[in-house]
């Protein structure tokens, strides 16, 4: 097995919707450790959105109001309020309090110990109504529900211990909106148990918490606010166990100055930790220290760095512990999202916790879990402007991915568009043929979410998922990102394995950057063709020769690092060590703001750090760290806080260490320090580098990516769509003549073909042929199967909710019996032929093409000149006439996901067709190669380039070919391996492009033929595509007509027309059996040996053989080889024999279009 994998920084999309702002949610998660996030829509309704893996979007989403129980009016109709939710530490199990309102007034329903699969969710949750039945007070006339809490315990046995409390509006409160607090217990007979809070308790004044003391034999609720006359933190138990009819006593506890905010969180004795934040920082409660009049623990003080980086003044602070970790978030006055985490069981202890860090800014609303397989931060964050994020942190390395929720969507317009790393795999065998349908393992160094030819994956290091290559032996990994690195991936088929490394493109690219002037040098371009400079005119050349710098050193640290993406082992450091030491930094100048790069002394060392007020220590002491009073934290913590920061710093240097880089950062008077030990936290480096010369992360995907350019393929897509078209109506406009025409073809093949017994022979073989080939630039990378990506994608979508027409034979389909009559005459022969073009087709990469063709002239030459005309022309008199309903197939207009709303949006306003969906499939990668060998667009924005593409007849556009234009392109000779100016004339410029576009063409043909066989009937628009690519597949035979068709051209003609006709009858709907089982695999394979002929005959006739001239001869071997072996899916043989005879089919043309490919790079590049 080959596996061969390019990656690409690039926009990437998907069918789907994001979903929109909540009005409230909270988050749990499955056995798995994917997530079950709970919301209220902005429509009111109550859903549960589920992370499913293996399946398109990557989300579920169920509507739990639908779940409900009948017969309950709020149900029916009621909107939901608010709710509540709790997971069992000890088995997940989910309880669920929601309340729905209706006319004003609440209800209240609990449904227990739901299991996290999405089948009960959809289907068996069972709701408990809990209507208002407190012994206390009458019923409110419209009960008014403010808050609910909910709490569940473990339990030795059964499905634990639910705690439960709402708070109402007391009906009769003199004006003021005070508060009554009930425990709510499902399973007795009184459900709404009064429970006192001292005072009077106004709506709005107070938070609160569950939890559970070590002593307390039930949970109970913290509550914190203004409680009376006075701000008090007090717990409560949920009762009196002792005595019933006695309200539980409340405890005390004394809180810090301008406490803001409260939570708390399990440990493993299920007991509660409480949280504290106050003006000092974040506080702890252990469970032991919840006593009357106790006070907490100060665990991390508040020191702010640029206004944030502290729970000081945090408006809701949540907490969780999981596994090996406990964590805290907080959103602070600025509307930041600040993080601690810290080992569990050692929470009371101020050196276990990590420096609190700005993760998000400009929160509304959050919410948070730590993963149950990894004790990872997962974050769900609704920011300003309504957008509702994920924020995943890599348990090892620390990088934030962050991604959208994207729902099913059945809107076509609907597009999700992202920032990627997207990888393109192909696998084959040793032989080249593709490896359909084989099954890969695909592993990461690290937990990262891909989707995988279109499906919803979470990878990590420990297991592999199993997947299928497609019909083409593909996969496609896309990664979304927002930043510059990347996971790296594992790639398993057999006994092979790859590596692969997302970033390897643009780390090639940084690599070029050796000086300022490197960087100056650099344009991008962006999406309508225009190009600006990288780095701003206003930036210094000093600025820029220090950023030049800084990435130098920095991939020299990244080269020192594992190269799958691990973390790399660090060992303590001496002072020994510290003295053998490298150094190098970056000061700003504070009155001019010039960058100053330093490196290796101690004069260097104190210019950086005047600031700290120790720039007369011994470097020794200078750069250790408890010396600068450094800030240690994740790598990916600190990037992604400096992201937004940036400005702020004041200098950062890195220190070397036997191959150990540490990074430090003078920021807002402190210095934080992270090391970086694997590839991430380099590119997170570099990318903050960057920032300093004004360098955003969208310029880096402009200049490091790829980003289409959309009106130079737009240009090669209407060269390539007329050039179809206007072919395709030559076609038309000539079938009355067509007989005759093949009739001349045959008389001219009759007289020559026993003369190319004796054709001089070079000898070569079709393999060292290959190998001497040049390669293909950019055929592999993701660019290029763009839109062959998402066209493969499509196919189901396109066939949704549509009606198949099957057509019954009439008079106008021609009388089958004599075609049916000759093809039983003959079968014997055509078999005999096809079964020893087989065993022949096993040799073809041992043989030379003049040998191949005089081996299949003797096995076929007979049948040729005898039979073989009399079976076209048969099959002309009964079907010629259905070419006239081309135009309908090819020009009605295909509605796809993706790539019919961004056609639309590239055009202005065009609707797709099938002949543009797959112009479109061609002119992509043939723009992209071209590019890659000439440096040039392929059509330049001109009056040529419109003259081809507005050309209203095939003649006009064989006249503009054989005008005497050239264009003068710098393009790699085959000669040598340097760049020479090589002349292209029209004929060669567009001939070349379509060549270079037979690959997609051909996987695109590979892909609709395996889809349309495991589905039968197709709707007209798939039918339409598959007319449209067999044309497209064409362009060989297309171009022979350039500039002056020869005999042979024509007589190729009368063929491809003849196949043209036979495709058409093959998608018409035709409900005719024998046509589908017998007739049209015979004739695919008769017409493709057929086409072969006029190939050779050409070959033979052109004088002055080029490399290109062999390969198109090559080509077209494999593609008549490829034609005649499907005679093994007639369904006479089985099915075996028919799936078996599929793949050397398309492994042979796809062999055949791949040379196609090859030898448009050769005519490109003069050979």
């Amino acid at each position: 097995m080959r596996i061969l994998a390019q990656s690409e920084l690039m926009k990437n999309q998907k069918h789907a919707v994001v979903m929109g702002p909540q009005h409230d949610f909270q988050v749990l998660q499955t056995l798995e450790g994917d997530a079950l996030f709970f919301s209220i829509g902005d429509n009111g309704v109550f859903y549960m959105t589920r992370e499913a893996r293996a399946s398109e979007s990557g989300w579920n989403r169920i509507n739990l109001c639908h779940t409900l129980p009948k017969g309950h009016s709020n149900a029916a109709t009621g909107s939901a309020k608010a709710f509540a939710i709790s997971q069992n530490p000890q088995n997940l199990a989910v309880d669920v309090a929601l309340v729905l309102t209706q006319g004003g007034s609440d209800s209240l329903y609990i449904a227990k110990n739901n299991p996290t699969t999405t089948d009960h969710w959809r289907e068996r949750v069972s709701w408990i109504p809990i209507p208002f039945d407190s012994t206390s007070i009458p019923v409110p006339p419209s009960l008014q529900i403010v808050d609910l809490y909910m709490m569940t315990m473990p339990s030795e046995a059964g499905p634990g211990t639910l705690t439960c409390f709402v708070d109402i509006l007391r009906a009769h409160s003199d004006g003021f909106q005070l508060l009554d607090r009930y425990n709510i217990e499902p399973d007795l007979t009184v459900k709404w148990v009064k429970h006192t809070l001292p005072n009077n308790v106004e709506a709005g004044s107070i938070s609160s918490c569950l939890g559970r003391r070590p002593e307390d034999p039930v949970s109970g609720i913290y509550t914190f606010g203004k409680i009376g006359g006075s701000t008090s933190l007090i717990f409560t138990p949920a009762k009196n166990v002792w005595s019933a009819h006695s309200p539980p006593k409340s405890t005390r506890l004394v809180h810090p100055t301008r406490t803001t905010s409260i939570a708390s969180t399990l440990n493993k004795n299920r007991c509660t930790n409480l949280f504290l934040a106050a003006e000092g920082g974040l506080y702890l409660f252990q469970p032991n220290q919840q006593k009357e009049g106790a006070t907490p623990t100060l665990v991390l003080p508040s020191f702010p760095v640029c206004g944030t980086n502290t729970f000081a003044g945090t408006s809701t602070l949540r907490a969780g512990t999981v596994g090996k970790s406990t964590a805290v978030w907080g959103l602070n006055p600025q509307q930041d999202l600040v993080y601690t985490t810290c080992p569990t069981g050692h929470e009371a202890d101020p050196k276990m916790w990590s420096a609190p860090i700005r993760i998000c800014s400009k929160v509304l609303h959050f919410a948070f879990y730590l993963n149950i397989k990894a004790s990872m931060n997962i974050l769900f964050a609704q920011v300003e402007g309504g957008k509702l994020l994920q924020l995943t942190q890599d348990p090892g390395i620390s990088t934030w991915c962050q991604r959208s929720i994207t729902l099913p969507t059945t809107y076509l317009d609907d597009v999700v568009e992202c920032t990627t790393f997207t990888s393109h795999v192909r696998i084959t065998d040793d032989n080249g043929m593709l490896a359909s349908e084989k099954p890969v393992f695909i592993r990461s160094t690290q937990p990262v979410s891909v989707y995988i030819n279109n499906v919803y994956f979470k990878l990590d290091s420990s297991s592999s998922v199993e997947v299928k290559t497609d019909a083409t032996g593909s996969l496609a990994i896309i990664q979304e990102t927002n930043s510059l690195p990347a996971i790296c991936l594992q790639v398993i088929c057999e006994d092979q394995t790859v590596k692969l490394d997302p970033q390897s493109k643009l780390i090639e690219k940084l690599s070029a950057v050796t000086s300022g002037n490197d960087l100056t040098k650099i344009r991008i371009t962006d999406a309508q063709g225009d190009t600006h400079p990288l780095v701003s005119p206003d930036v210094s050349d000093n600025d820029k020769q220090v950023v030049a710098s800084c990435v130098s050193q920095l991939l020299k640290a990244r080269s020192t690092l594992p190269s799958d993406g691990s973390i790399k082992a660090t060992t303590l450091e001496t002072r020994a060590s510290m003295l053998e030491a490298s150094y190098w930094g970056v000061a700003r100048d504070t009155k001019t703001n010039a960058l100053r790069y330093v490196e290796g002394d101690n004069s260097c060392l104190s210019l950086l750090f005047n600031q700290t007020g120790c720039s007369s220590l011994p470097v020794v002491e200078l750069v250790a760290d408890d010396a600068l009073g450094a800030i240690s934290t994740a790598a990916g913590d600190l990037f992604n806080f400096l992201r937004s920061v940036w400005e702020n710093v004041e200098s950062f240097f890195v220190k070397e260490i036997n191959g150990i880089s540490q990074f430090f950062a003078w920021i807002g008077g402190k210095i934080y320090t992270t090391v970086l030990d694997c590839l991430t936290a380099v590119s997170d480096a570099i990318e903050f580098v960057f920032k300093h010369i004004n360098v955003s992360f969208e310029k880096l995907v402009a200049w490091l990516g790829f980003l289409f350019n959309w009106d130079d393929i737009l240009r090669t897509h209407r060269v390539i769509k007329n050039v179809l078209r206007q072919y395709t109506r030559k076609l038309v406009d000539e079938v009355d003549n067509l007989e005759d025409q093949v009739h001349r073809g045959f008389e001219e093949l009759k007289q020559n073909i026993h003369s190319w017994a004796d054709l001089p022979d070079s000898g070569q073989t079709v393999a060292e042929q290959q190998r001497k080939a040049p390669e293909v630039p950019g055929s592999d990378s993701p660019q290029c199967n763009w839109a062959l990506y998402h066209t493969a994608n499509a196919f189901p979508k396109t066939d949704q909710n549509v009606h198949y027409e099957r057509r019954e034979a009439s008079n106008a389909d021609g009388d089958w019996q004599p075609l049916i009559n000759t093809l039983d005459e003959e079968k014997k022969v055509i078999m005999n032929t096809g079964k020893q073009i087989k065993e022949l087709a096993g040799q073809i990469q041992t043989m030379s093409p003049i040998k191949i063709i005089q081996k299949i002239i003797g096995i076929s030459g007979e049948f040729i000149v005898g039979s073989a005309e009399n079976l076209v022309l048969e099959l002309l008199e009964v079907v010629k006439q259905v070419i006239k309903g081309i135009w309908e197939l090819l020009d009605a207009p295909l509605e796809i996901p993706i790539i019919s709303p961004i056609y639309k949006m590239i055009t202005k306003g065009d609707t797709l067709s099938c002949l543009d969906l797959v112009s479109l499939v061609a002119a992509i990668p043939g723009t992209i190669i071209f590019k890659l060998l000439t440096s040039h667009t392929p059509f330049p924005n001109n009056s040529y380039t419109r003259s081809l593409s507005m050309a209203s007849s095939f003649s006009e556009i064989s006249s503009l070919l054989s005008e005497e234009q050239s264009s003068y392109y710098l393009i790699s000779s085959l000669q040598a391996e340097k760049q020479v100016t090589l002349k292209l004339t029209p004929y060669q410029q567009v001939t070349g492009v379509l060549k270079l576009s037979s690959v997609p063409i051909g996987y695109a043909s590979l892909w609709l033929g395996f889809y349309k066989r495991a589905v039968g009937n197709t709707s007209s628009q798939i039918r339409g595509i598959s007319v449209a690519l067999w044309v497209a597949n064409a362009t060989p035979a297309i171009s022979a007509n350039f500039p002056t068709p020869s005999v042979w051209t024509l007589f190729g003609d009368g063929i491809m027309t003849t196949g043209f006709i036979k495709i058409i009858v093959d998608n018409s709907g035709l409900s005719v059996r024998p046509w589908k089982d017998y007739i049209s695999p015979i004739m695919t394979a008769v017409l493709g040996l057929l086409g072969l002929f006029p190939s050779i005959g050409g070959y033979i006739a052109k004088k002055g053989h080029k490399t290109s001239d062999g390969l198109a001869l090559t080509a077209s071997i494999f593609s008549s080889v490829g034609s005649v072996l499907y005679l093994g899916t007639l369904k006479e043989f089985g099915p075996e024999i028919v799936a078996t005879s599929i793949v050397l089919s398309s492994g042979c043309a796809v062999i055949g279009n791949s040379v196609s490919t090859i030898s448009g790079v050769s005519l490109l590049s003069g050979a």
